[in-house]
């Protein structure tokens, strides 16, 4: 379920990036809020590419009508993002 999905976050994440953090900040029925922090490197791409794929991976759990959507810095040069998934 994307539930689930979320609560498996950290380990997706660990598997692509080397060092960073990912903080669950809320994970509830058909919404989550995650914050990325410590990301060097990072870029408005890398960022896109990551919500672009948690969409991807929320539809393939389940959900339906998915999105995610950067609420707080993830631009160019910034090493930490947060943002708000969602799916029915």
């Amino acid at each position: 379920s994307p539930t689930t999905l979320v609560n498996q976050i950290k380990r997706i994440f660990g598997m692509a990036f080397d060092g960073g953090e990912v903080v669950i900040e809320e994970n509830k029925a058909g919404t989550a809020r995650i914050r990325f922090v410590g990301c060097p490197g990072s870029n408005r791409g890398v960022w896109d590419d990551m919500l672009g794929s948690i969409e991807t991976l929320l539809e393939l759990c389940g959900g339906r009508e998915s999105s995610a959507r950067v609420i707080a810095v993830g631009r160019d040069g910034d090493t930490t993002m947060t943002c708000v998934l969602s799916w029915k």
